[in-house]
């Protein structure tokens, strides 16, 4: 009578911990998915880091330019003007570094172009602006001043397409961002969806443990009714066998 109810236990357990394996293995992938994206997203978000900082370094390389040739026509020392020229390397150096960053975004390496073109305008400025002071003539004071003019203008340009540059990164940091953001809140979901399968796995157990434990006692008990009757049948059989004789 209790085979069929004990099979249906044991089926039912069998289910019941192959669909709690499916759903951690699908938790698992989920969390893996979830990581791998967050991690994804936080090099993205350290990439718009370097590249907003690189921007920095650039327009600190121009102005540490500007300097060098402002400290050499003032005091004609030659080490001033071997940081001019330092610092011209150290541009190039930065913007083939930006360049190469910023590979996979053509609206960026547009504005980089452009960014090239100012620079090496301004690095002309100021090298006209040397030469005029090295072989300077009365008549060159003008033309100085409306070089410094232009020198002023240019400069303004490049860091308003610097600014541009930078707030692209911005906007694509705090996406990046948002979506690390999203993924972390949904691995927080995934984990507290595991231990919650988790659980009521544990009260799944217990419970087909105790019934099937119930079971058992119920089984041995009919056993134990069966062996008692076998065992009156028999005594009255022998009684009767001792009756016939």
């Amino acid at each position: 009578m209790l085979t069929p109810f004990i099979t249906k236990i044991t089926d039912s357990i069998r289910w019941g911990y192959l669909t709690a394996f499916i759903l951690l293995l699908i938790s698992y992938i989920l969390t893996f998915y979830s990581s791998e994206e967050v991690l994804d997203q936080q090099r993205l978000v350290n990439h718009t880091t370097v590249v907003i900082s690189s921007l920095d370094g650039l327009l600190s390389q121009i102005k540490d330019a500007e300097s060098a040739l402002r400290g050499y026509l003032l005091v004609k020392d030659e080490r001033f003007l071997e940081e001019f020229y330092k610092s011209q390397l150290r541009m190039d150096t930065t913007y083939g570094k930006l360049k190469a960053l910023t590979a996979d975004n053509n609206a960026q390496q547009l504005r980089l172009d452009t960014l090239q073109l100012l620079i090496k305008e301004k690095v002309r400025i100021m090298s006209s602006g040397l030469s005029m002071y090295q072989f300077s003539t009365p008549a060159t004071t003008d033309s100085l001043r409306t070089l410094v003019t232009h020198s002023k203008n240019v400069m303004d340009a490049l860091k308003a397409i610097t600014a541009q540059l930078q707030a692209e990164e911005n906007n694509l940091m705090i996406k990046r961002s948002n979506r690390a953001a999203t993924f972390s809140n949904f691995i927080k979901v995934i984990n507290i969806a595991s231990i919650v399968i988790a659980i009521v796995l544990a009260f799944y157990s217990i419970s087909t443990f105790n019934r099937e434990n119930k079971a058992k006692h119920e089984a041995d008990k009919q056993a134990e009714q069966l062996r008692l009757q076998l065992e009156q049948r028999v005594n009255e059989l022998k009684k009767l066998n001792a009756e016939l004789v």
